[in-house]
């Protein structure tokens, strides 16, 4: 049964994380890749930017020193052995190309070859403020779209400059993203394809962990469940066992003196009231360890919950002649929760403390403070302490101390208290004084 509710849920749990952080990783992955191209591509570009204008440098450097133009490229007197070269570079500009030079004068060339007087508005957007960039010796570059739903460009400007710091133009390259949507596609259907090899594996993987941890879980379920048949058991069948005794005792006569009669009626009740608490406590236990029970949340001040419970705990240790003292540091420890519940979580310990204190020089003390921004409850006593093997097992179901004590506790106290605290966010600690006598201390 528990597998078969286990595994169904572990599947959706792990499907719904799956698709999550796939979707997450899927968006991070092509926005990424994305990124990646296009910077791949903008220092490809620049790269060849630069080449280009420095290649055209020494071109016309070379040229000068011939006579063949002393005012720029727009001075040239052989425009045919310019073009010339240019269609010689025009392979390696990797998209569309213009040389601007220092008088306003372009060389368009790439699917129209011609000089032509220079005007922006047949460049590509954005040309004049990095062709202004490249003309104060900077390579610049800008991104734009041509529409919403085109491809990305990239417009790279490198400076020509001479041999002795003339700058007497510009290259300007311009070129689409070619294939970054492409190549972002492919990426994306390889993750896509990789995340669905990776969902079967890890889903047969999940089966296979699932059936093992079921079963181990179902071991220790199975454990659980007899340990508290058997403490259950125990725990009525010395009561029943005494009640059943005493009636047989009274019903066949074997009792009839009236002193002896009364004191087989109160053993009776004694026995009756120990079953009474003990079904109690197993059907408040059950209730706080089931998630659905719901805490009456409310306001409340943890200063009215210790005086109310120090104003209960005085009656039953003015039996034993135990002093109980209050330190409260201020007045003001409001907070939100159940007031019964945590009433009866102090309840509990205080009462232990009581019980396990010595009877005339008892003496407990109960404390509330604030630590930083916490809210800090002690109850200590001067008893005999806990037993340093019990100190981690005190708050398990029908862990109890033998002894004359603690002859009536069920073993159901701390473990109450315990999930009143949890369910409170409040950590319930127990440790003994150096002094003498336990301390419980809880945090919230």
């Amino acid at each position: 049964m528990m597998k078969n509710k286990t595994l169904p849920r572990l599947i959706v749990y792990f499907s719904c994380s799956f698709v999550f952080f796939g979707a997450i990783i899927a968006l991070l992955f092509s926005v990424l890749f994305s990124r990646h191209n296009v910077a791949v591509h903008h220092n490809e570009l620049e790269r060849r930017a630069v080449s280009i204008a420095d290649t055209l440098a020494d071109y016309m450097h070379s040229n000068n020193n011939r006579g063949m133009g002393r005012h720029g490229m727009g001075g040239m007197s052989n425009m045919g052995d310019l073009n010339a070269f240019l269609r010689q570079i025009e392979n390696i500009a990797m998209g569309d190309i213009w040389i601007v030079d220092n008088n306003a004068r372009q060389l368009i060339f790439g699917h129209d070859r011609h000089q032509t007087v220079i005007n922006f508005h047949n460049l590509p957007y954005g040309s004049e403020h990095i062709i202004s960039a490249a003309f104060d010796g900077k390579v610049a570059y800008n991104e734009s779209f041509s529409g919403f739903w085109d491809e990305p460009t990239i417009t790279v400007a490198a400076p020509i400059i001479l041999a002795n710091g003339e700058i007497i133009g510009a290259v300007l390259l311009h070129s689409k993203i070619s294939g970054i949507y492409s190549a972002t596609s492919g990426g994306f259907t390889l993750l896509l394809y990789s995340m669905a090899i990776s969902a079967v594996i890890a889903l047969f993987a999940a089966i296979l962990l699932s059936v093992r941890l079921t079963r181990i879980e179902q071991k220790k379920v199975n454990k659980m469940r007899d340990d508290f048949f058997a403490n259950v058991s125990h725990e009525l069948r010395t009561p029943i066992t005494v009640m059943r005794g005493s009636l047989e005792a009274l019903l066949d006569g074997v009792v009839t003196e009236p002193d002896k009669v009364a004191e087989y009626h109160r053993q009776m009740l004694v026995e009756g009231r120990h079953m009474e608490r003990l079904v109690s406590d197993l059907l408040d236990l059950s209730r706080l360890q089931n998630a659905d029970f719901a805490m009456v949340s409310q306001n409340i001040d943890f200063v009215d919950i210790m005086k109310d419970v120090a104003r209960s705990i005085s009656k039953i240790a003015q039996q034993k002649n135990i002093d109980i003292s209050l330190d409260i540091e201020d007045n003001d420890f409001r907070s939100v929760g159940d007031y019964g519940r945590l009433r009866q979580m102090l309840m509990v310990v205080a009462d232990n403390a009581v019980k396990f204190s010595p009877p005339i020089s008892g003496r407990i003390e109960m404390v509330l403070r604030r630590e930083g921004s916490g809210i800090v409850m002690r109850i200590k006593d001067n008893g005999k302490g806990i037993a340093d093997g019990e100190l981690e097992q005190i708050f398990d179901r029908f862990h109890r101390q033998r002894s004359e004590q603690n002859k009536t506790g069920t073993g159901l106290g701390l473990a109450i208290a315990k999930q009143i605290a949890d369910r409170h966010n409040i950590k319930i600690s127990a440790q003994n004084q150096p002094s003498g006598g336990a301390e419980f201390v809880f945090r919230r």
